[in-house]
């Protein structure tokens, strides 16, 4: 069952709760629920989901949002911003948006350099460091 069918049940069992111990049964069954649900997306955000897991989990109606999507977004405006001004984003710009961008980059080399970068993200970011690497000669 769905998490939000799940949890829309759970609700309607709780207003429907005569006894204060019908109540905390019921509330301790919504926050297993809720702790479940979570070991799951923190499973698949680490990369510790297999392609068999993910697939009984999406006919159960499981849904994970690719969080992967907001930073792309992110790298792309890095690269426009290098290829339109031929500079890497400063930090200590007037611009706000500059400064983002070198926030950004700034925390995606941290990681990258750990090693600890997401292995869907690191074709991209090298892309990211072979233009800086063009632009600083």
């Amino acid at each position: 069952m769905e998490f939000v069918e799940e949890r829309s049940r759970l609700h309607q069992k709780l207003s429907n709760a005569k006894t204060g111990t019908e109540r905390m049964l019921i509330e301790r069954e919504f926050k297993d629920l809720q702790r479940t649900y979570a070991s799951i997306f923190k499973s698949n955000s680490q990369g510790k989901l297999s392609e068999a897991d993910l697939k009984l989990l999406a006919n159960a109606g499981v849904v994970f949002k690719n969080r992967d999507d907001g930073w792309h977004i992110a790298a792309d405006k890095v690269i426009t911003f290098i290829n339109e001004s031929g500079a890497v984003p400063r930090s200590r710009s007037d611009n706000h948006s500059e400064t983002s961008l070198a926030i950004w980059l700034a925390k995606n080399k941290r990681l990258a350099s750990a090693g600890k970068m997401n292995n869907q993200l690191i074709e991209k970011w090298e892309q990211i460091e072979i233009l800086i690497e063009s632009i600083s000669k």
